[in-house]
């Protein structure tokens, strides 16, 4: 970190106008960036020949430059560290007055720049051979043949106990009162009847009949024998 005893005074070096040259007027105020008031005792320096330096005691600056292209320096110091600082390239030409506002930026050292990280052990970190031993994966591959078996027996084993738990609170229901019908014209017909003689006393189509049948089979009020061409419906449980 460059350090510097600041001068108090308002200081101005600069270089006497050639005759042949006419010289321009620069001038302008360093802010602070964070309030963008007036940064008193500001060190503008200039890369004329030789270097023009100008100590701002309020943050206002003048100087005086003959025509070109110069680059410009603005460091302020508190107890001599260097806390904020600019740079600017200016072009001028002959004659005429120049405005040029700083806006002075916390310094950032060099050696914060211009670091970089260490990654010497990342070639040797990539050129090894990440290899698994297949003994090591021996352990595992048959924990999951174990497993996996496991877990479906016990799904189809969990979806069997719900159907029959579904089934069970379906045959404790009330019959509804089409199903009702035809468990009550089998216990007038000594529980045994033709399919073909419910679809005659019902006033539903086969196809519905044959579904109420169906649903009274699921629910063990029913038995349906094959007997020839048709079916013979039994009644096993009365209600």
């Amino acid at each position: 970190m460059l350090l510097l005893i600041l001068v108090p005074a308002l200081i101005t070096i600069t270089i006497p106008p050639a005759a042949s040259e006419e010289y321009c007027t620069i001038s302008g105020v360093a802010y602070d960036y964070l309030t963008l008031e007036p940064l008193p005792k500001t060190i503008i320096e200039v890369n004329t020949t030789p270097p023009q330096v100008y100590v701002s005691a309020s943050g206002e600056y003048t100087l005086s430059l003959p025509p070109g292209t110069y680059h410009l320096i603005a460091r302020h110091y508190e107890n001599n560290v260097l806390e904020y600082q600019a740079e600017e390239n200016i072009t001028v030409r002959d004659g005429g007055d120049y405005r040029l506002d700083i806006i002075m930026l916390p310094a950032i050292e060099d050696d914060l720049l211009f670091d970089e990280p260490d990654i010497s052990d990342l070639d040797s970190i990539m050129r090894e051979d990440k290899v698994v031993p297949f003994r090591d994966l021996i352990i595992p591959i048959l924990a999951l043949l174990i497993l996996i078996p496991g877990l479906i027996l016990l799904m189809k084993l969990r979806g069997r106990r719900e159907n029959a738990e579904e089934s069970k609170a379906d045959h404790d229901k009330p019959l509804p009162a089409d199903l009702l019908e035809i468990v009550e014209i089998l216990r007038k017909n000594d529980g045994r009847m033709t399919q073909k003689d419910l679809r005659r006393v019902l006033p539903y189509s086969e196809a519905k009949i044959s579904l109420m049948i169906t649903d009274l089979e699921d629910r063990g009020i029913v038995k349906r024998i094959k007997k020839g061409r048709g079916n013979v419906i039994i009644l096993e449980n009365s209600r």
